[in-house]
């Protein structure tokens, strides 16, 4: 890409230009045959591409570049619509592009398979298979069973496709690629009825094997956002590894929207889960970028609790809140410029303190609530203009643990509520105490 170029700024004016290019049937016909016929990209691809934009994020940078340019010059750009945002080598590349062939066979035969009843069962199959079938269209997205989806216009044809999370299935992408994605449980269901004998599933009993029928309705019951995301990296990695354990059922739609229902009551969503998925906040930018860059990369927990043996330190809402509370109420939300500071906070507070206390039980600098008030730290560090690299001078280590948080509350257990939240008076006057010792903040 050109110097100053993001991949978002790619993206971004691709967008624009679809939504320009679905106002015509033909121009869109005329792009996929393109596309097709010059570069081997398969309309099933493009069509995809085109209905559901999120995937733009994820797509080979050059085929980004190809579909882009092709998508312009149907909409009237002008042809140096490349040379705006690419060099002249990546543009040779482009020119001489094909798409190399994708194995996409799919066995539909899984053992061992462990029966639970006559019409569920548990497999494991490959992420590359979970993408080849999502892929293939034999397990989809249904509204019947799943929450409201949004409308899209094809070829004056309304229809619902699903309203997915994009920062969600980019990072269940990312951890795919990393393969370091928790294997947690899918539900699909084969409707029952719906294969041309009427019998969807096949199985023996002395081998194991559940086997599908050649064809049938597939429907998603629990795992959209994962099946999108495997499917995502599937796209730019063929070589995905790993698997994911698999309830398959055999039920009628109505059968398959109960199950699904009370699947949804008992596991509600976490708190810090719906925190990351509201898009609520503006503030929230800042977390999610140190999710993937930084001293804090990979250490940040979508749910409440982090796992510790997983390397998570904080919870996601930890950080929303503090930002949320020290900073977006206030009216700044120079997000960018915030992000680069606390980041450099973070730099210092690891190379000063991570080798000796990040795991002492007794300190509370790395624990998860606690870095609501490494914000407000770094939030007084600002006001005072003081530098970062004197942090060291700023917490004393002697105050910053637990045995000082007991004895200045003459208590014998820590409550959760004194080491944590602004709204907390407790917690305030506590991290006031704390930062006493310095000379260089005013609290």
């Amino acid at each position: 890409m050109k110097l100053g170029i993001t991949r978002e700024d790619i993206v971004n004016a691709v967008k624009l230009d679809i939504e320009l290019l679905i106002k015509s049937p033909q121009k869109i016909k005329d792009v996929v045959n393109r596309l097709e016929k010059d570069h081997d990209i398969p309309r099933s691809d493009v069509l995809q591409l085109l209905n559901t934009e999120a995937t733009l994020n994820n797509i080979d940078l050059i085929e980004l570049g190809i579909i882009g340019e092709t998508i312009a010059l149907a909409v009237g750009k002008g042809k140096d619509w490349l040379y705006q945002y690419f060099n002249p080598p990546e543009i040779e590349r482009m020119s001489v592009y094909k798409r190399a062939e994708v194995d996409t066979s799919i066995s539909l035969s899984f053992k061992p398979a462990i029966k639970l009843n006559d019409n569920v069962f548990i497999i494991g199959v490959s992420r590359q298979d979970i993408a080849k079938m999502y892929d293939k269209g034999l397990f989809t997205w249904d509204e019947k069973i799943q929450r409201e989806g949004k409308r899209k216009t094809y070829n004056n044809v309304v229809f619902s496709i699903p309203k997915l999370n994009e920062a969600s299935v980019r990072e269940i992408k990312e951890q795919v690629l990393q393969n370091v994605l928790v294997e947690n449980e899918l539900a699909y269901n084969l409707v029952k009825d719906s294969a041309d004998d009427g019998v969807e599933l096949y199985y023996n009993e002395e081998t194991f094997e559940l086997t599908f029928a050649p064809k049938f309705i597939g429907q998603i019951i629990d795992g959209m956002h994962r099946t999108a995301g495997i499917h995502m990296a599937w796209m730019e990695d063929n070589n995905i590894s790993g698997y994911m354990p698999i309830r398959i059922s055999n039920y009628t739609t109505k059968e398959a929207t109960r199950y699904q229902y009370e699947l949804s009551k008992m596991t509600p969503i976490d708190k810090s889960r719906l925190q990351v998925l509201s898009h609520e906040r503006i503030n929230d930018r800042i977390v999610n970028n140190l999710k993937v860059d930084g001293r804090l990369r990979n250490r940040i927990s979508n749910v409440s609790i982090p796992d510790r043996k997983m390397g998570e330190l904080v919870a996601y809402i930890v950080l929303s809140d503090a930002f949320y509370h020290l900073f977006e109420k206030q009216n700044n939300t120079k997000t960018g410029k915030l992000t680069e500071e606390f980041s450099e906070y973070l730099t210092y507070l690891f190379e000063y303190y991570e080798d000796d206390y990040l795991n002492d039980a007794s300190s509370l600098l790395f624990k998860n609530k606690f870095f609501y008030w490494h914000v407000y730290i770094f939030k007084k560090m600002l006001e005072n203009e003081v530098s970062f690299h004197l942090l060291h001078k700023i917490i004393n280590v002697d105050y910053f643990n637990k045995h000082f948080v007991l004895e200045s509350f003459g208590t014998k257990q820590i409550n959760d509520h004194q080491i944590r939240g602004e709204k907390e008076k407790q917690g305030l006057w506590l991290m006031n105490k704390m930062l006493a010792a310095s000379d260089l903040l005013k609290t």
